[in-house]
């Protein structure tokens, strides 16, 4: 397999860290918004507990990718 640039990993980190952004705001809104659409508690609080397990995962790959990426920066140089 090849190695990925510098240029794709720096896009994969931006992918990941915006879609983090994304599941956060869209737990919040379930949380916020949920019990008006008529939802059980329950299962407000389970779906907004995926979108936040979903940030923290996004977050945490975007952490290890940008910890590949300073490593490539600095083998560059």
């Amino acid at each position: 397999m090849n190695e990925p640039t510098l240029a794709s990993l720096r896009k994969r980190i931006l992918m990941l860290y915006f879609a983090t952004g994304l599941n956060v705001v869209m737990g919040f809104f379930v949380i916020t918004a949920g019990g008006g659409a008529g939802a059980s508690p329950g299962t407000v609080w389970l779906i907004a507990f995926v979108f936040l397990a979903f940030a923290a995962v996004n977050y945490y790959l975007a952490r290890v990718l940008r910890k590949r990426y300073d490593d490539l920066t600095r083998q560059s140089r």
